[in-house]
């Protein structure tokens, strides 16, 4: 992680509702480094791949050999 942008920010999830800190870190994919917002709370059980990505990678999915390409 890079560092906190923003604390107890809140957001609506499917739950309803929720408030969640906010950190800049960064991702690598195909030897290419993206700078992402990181919501952290007690909320989120998983890891999530939010729609900001669609925004700047093409997704793929294969659902009969089970293959998900971003990027």
């Amino acid at each position: 992680m890079i560092g906190l942008i923003s604390v107890e920010e809140s957001l609506r999830t499917a739950e309803g509702e929720s408030r969640f800190d906010i950190y800049l870190g960064k991702v690598l994919l195909n030897e290419q480094e993206y700078k992402i917002n990181v919501y952290m709370g007690d909320e989120i059980t998983e890891v999530l791949l939010g729609s900001e990505w669609l925004k700047i990678l093409p997704l793929v999915v294969n659902y009969q050999v089970g293959i998900l390409t971003l990027g």
